[in-house]
């Protein structure tokens, strides 16, 4: 029997899996840390709260061998008029990696660097082979939190871009009642051997009650390659 992991920190982690692209099956780690969940640190002087955590995360395959391991302090810092506002926000860790199919599993581990309380995962996941199935495929969908600039030169194998942004996903699936607008990240995979161009329908359940289905008219990829796709639409969703 595994003796049992440490729970004093709820955190949220997932493998993002973005399936086969130019370089190779690719696949992000990405682990969410609510700040409020933190010890944080107020200094008067200079009128601001700070908060550590450190986050690590390894990937197994099915005989117990770590593939991948990341890992990574985060500092975060804020002013004390904006603190409870701050408490709201998240400190996220997020990588990628290149794996050939099968079964693994991602170990993570979150250490709150001034309480000292701990938290940790095991989460058991597949990556498909591509070539077990057959037509258009889609790699698993993201709630977006936040884009962000980011350098395609110092990491042109990010799979999680879209033109020149990099998503950073939502994993514990809220979206605040203020938002603007709520984006879905995508990335599509055309069937090779179809001539017509591929069309993306899009359906919202709320509550259980599905809407209309929204078609979503893409160009041909370029030799059948991934096309990355982000869906938004305003925030005049209700409440559920």
């Amino acid at each position: 029997k595994k003796p049992e992991l440490p729970n004093d920190v709820m955190f949220q982690a997932t493998v993002v899996r973005a399936g086969d692209l130019p370089d190779g099956n690719e696949s992000s780690v990405a682990v969410e840390v609510p700040v409020n969940e933190l010890q944080t640190k107020e200094d008067t002087h200079t009128n601001l709260y700070s908060a550590h955590v450190s986050i690590v995360a390894e990937i197994k395959d099915k005989s117990g061998t770590v593939i991948e391991h990341f890992g990574e302090d985060i500092s975060k810092r804020g002013s004390l008029e904006s603190a409870d506002k701050g408490k709201s926000e998240v400190i996220t860790m997020q990588r990628h990696f290149m794996s050939s199919p099968g079964q693994y599993t991602m170990e993570v581990a979150v250490l709150d660097g001034l309480s000292g309380k701990s938290s940790a995962k095991r989460i058991p996941f597949e990556i498909p082979d591509p070539k077990a199935g057959s037509g258009p495929g889609l790699s698993d969908m993201v709630l977006v939190r936040k884009m962000d600039a980011y350098d395609e030169e110092a990491d042109p194998t990010e799979p999680l871009k879209y033109e020149k942004a990099k998503v950073t996903p939502n994993l514990v699936g809220l979206v605040p009642h203020d938002s603007k607008q709520v984006s879905m990240f995508v990335i599509l995979h055309p069937d090779a051997k179809a001539t017509d161009p591929p069309v993306l329908e899009m359906q919202v359940i709320h509550n259980g009650k599905p809407g209309r289905r929204v078609p979503l008219p893409l160009k041909k990829a370029t030799n059948a390659g991934a096309v990355p796709y982000l869906a938004s639409f305003p925030n005049s969703l209700s409440p559920g």
